[in-house]
């Protein structure tokens, strides 16, 4: 056997391993890629479900305890709280805390800004404390509030409540409950951190007379009936 021939051998073998390598490179990757999309999804749906529980939590406690209670939605955090307050909320629209006190300052600056152009008198508006023991809601001591968080790589994409005109999308958002089995009409939606596509967000909508939570694929608005006959026809339907 020539050298010449030796070398072309050696090359033969050697193209065959870096195309074998190749291959198992690609399958390799192309799994790992698949099995990152099911976690992320996984946790897409278990984070849904996390808003879902907290909403029929925040309905029951609002019952068992006669205190109006509210969900508090931090997109920086991405974390859910339950508060209560044993006064009594008039819901107003348009109004960034749906009428209750400020908690940070920017909702100050904003209920401030209100008051000077408002006309007429405005009821007194209730404060709310954090609820600290909920079954479902890990305790921070350092926070000295309960909370539930999305999953890794889960984030508030936006959240509409009827005393906002339009969606939230930042800061603090907030659903109100109400003794006697009512609930403010809202929609979370809850999405991939680096989701781009309608299927990497999921809608929970809460029905207000019912307290049935629904959770739907997807970006779903939140339906807003003209009047108190179409939202009763819609409570039928849901």
């Amino acid at each position: 056997m020539t050298r010449r021939t030796q070398r072309r051998r050696q090359r033969g073998v050697t193209l065959i391993e870096v195309l074998i390598t190749l291959s198992v490179a690609v399958v390799l990757v192309g799994g790992a890629v698949m099995g990152f999309g099911a976690i992320s999804s996984s946790r897409l749906r278990a984070s849904s479900t996390r808003v879902a529980s907290a909403m029929r939590i925040a309905y029951t406690h609002a019952n068992s305890t006669t205190r109006v209670t509210r969900l508090v939605f931090d997109f920086e955090a991405n974390t859910i709280t339950v508060e209560d307050s044993p006064g009594v909320l008039y819901l107003q629209s348009g109004d960034l805390t749906g009428g209750a006190e400020a908690t940070t300052e920017f909702e100050k600056q904003a209920i401030d800004e209100g008051k000077a152009i408002a006309d007429g008198p405005r009821p007194t508006r209730p404060s709310f404390s954090p609820v600290k023991n909920l079954l479902g809601f890990a305790y921070d001591d350092s926070k000295k509030v309960a909370a539930k968080k999305l999953e890794e790589g889960i984030i508030f994409r936006q959240v509409e409540v009827m005393h906002e005109e339009g969606p939230v999308t930042e800061g603090r958002a907030y659903v109100y409950f109400f003794p006697g089995g009512m609930a403010e009409r809202a929609t979370v939606q809850v999405m991939k951190a680096e989701g781009e596509d309608d299927k990497d967000i999921l809608s929970v909508e809460i029905a207000p007379l019912t307290g049935k939570t629904t959770i739907h694929g997807g970006p779903v608005d939140m339906p807003r009936p003209e009047s108190d006959e179409e939202a009763s026809e819609r409570e039928d339907a849901l």
